[in-house]
């Protein structure tokens, strides 16, 4: 059975950096812990999304659906967005500490990874049949 497109590993390249994501977003959680939240509900909806979102999208990927690869450049450049804004933010306040902004860096990285995986996997072209 051949592969609908030549790279076949790309889902899987992508699910390794959602995996990255979400290993970075507990190490974030422990190193950098947020807020208290006033209600319990904000605080699963806060930890959803920052913990199942990357999991889910990383076993996603792993089915090795072509489809599943504009999902991941959608979250990749929401990711990015949210981290050039964080890293934008935290620069002009100048209130957090270095390591903070080199983690912003390194998720900023891997978001972009993201799309341009994602992105080059989409528009490679099909094999031909013959």
């Amino acid at each position: 059975m051949t592969s609908p497109y030549p790279s076949d590993t790309t889902p899987y390249l992508m699910a390794v950096v959602c995996f990255g994501l979400l290993a970075g977003s507990l190490i974030q959680d422990v190193f950098f812990p947020g807020t208290p939240h006033e209600s319990l509900f904000g605080l699963f909806i806060v930890k959803a999304i920052q913990f199942g979102l990357p999991l889910f999208l990383g076993v996603l990927l792993c089915t090795g659906k072509r489809w599943t690869m504009i999902i991941g450049v959608m979250y990749g450049t929401i990711g990015l967005a949210l981290d050039i804004a964080t890293f934008v933010q935290s620069v002009t306040g100048e209130t957090d500490a270095v390591r903070y902004l080199l983690f912003i860096v390194l998720t900023g990285l891997m978001n972009f990874l993201l799309i341009i995986l994602g992105g080059g996997g989409l528009f490679q072209t099909a094999e031909p049949t013959s």
